[in-house]
C-alpha cells in the first residue's frame, strides 16, 4: 500500500480510475481464492486499506463541496 498515490488536492479523474481498478484487481483475487488459502489474509488486509482511502478521499470532497457551497458569491 505504500506505493499508493498520495490523496490530491483536487481529486482527478486518474486517481478514481486507480482505487477502481485496485478494488477491482482484488475483487477479482477473492473470487479466485479459497477459505483456507494463506493469501487471503493478505487480499482482505489491502481491501480494507483500499476502504479505507476511498473513505478519505468521500470525506475529503464532501467537505470541500460544502465549503464551496457556502461561499458567497462573488
Amino acid at each position: 500500500m505504500d506505493s499508493f498515490l498520495p490523496v490530491p488536492y483536487s481529486p482527478l479523474q486518474q486517481y478514481l480510475l486507480c482505487l477502481h481498478r485496485h478494488f477491482n484487481a482484488r475483487l477479482d483475487e477473492l473470487q479466485r481464492l479459497s477459505m483456507d488459502d494463506p493469501k487471503l489474509e493478505q487480499i482482505l488486509r489491502e481491501f480494507e486499506g483500499l476502504t479505507q482511502r476511498t473513505k478519505e478521499l468521500v470525506e475529503e470532497v464532501a467537505i470541500r463541496l460544502a465549503l464551496e457551497a457556502s461561499r458567497p458569491f462573488r
